[in-house]
């Protein structure tokens, strides 16, 4: 399955490892970082602020306009109108702080 995490860019669920917020944190930015520094990091944000970081399976980092919060809603299927039968992987979010819309 596919989510849309930026304006007609999707990735595949079975590829995320990490979802956390772009939020200043010292952990965010020290990922941002290095993950540019070693090339590994695909910017989907055109622009726009950065709200999320998505690391996948092969450690690259994905940075999105999204909301860490609104993709983790996607990644558990509660932001599409379709339903599946079989069981998905549920993904939590965890911050100390609340996003801000």
């Amino acid at each position: 399955m596919f989510i849309l995490v930026s304006m007609g860019n999707y990735i595949s669920t079975d590829d995320v490892r990490f979802v956390f917020a772009y939020n200043g944190s010292t952990i965010s930015k020290t990922t941002f970082q290095s993950a540019h520094e070693e090339n590994r990091l695909v910017n989907l944000t055109r622009g726009k602020a950065v709200r999320s970081l998505i690391v996948l399976n092969d450690n690259t980092v994905v940075a999105t306009p999204v909301k860490a919060s609104t993709v983790i809603k996607k990644l558990n299927g509660n932001d599409t109108s379709e339903k599946e039968s079989e069981p998905q992987k549920v993904y939590y979010y965890l911050s100390d702080e609340e996003d801000s819309d």
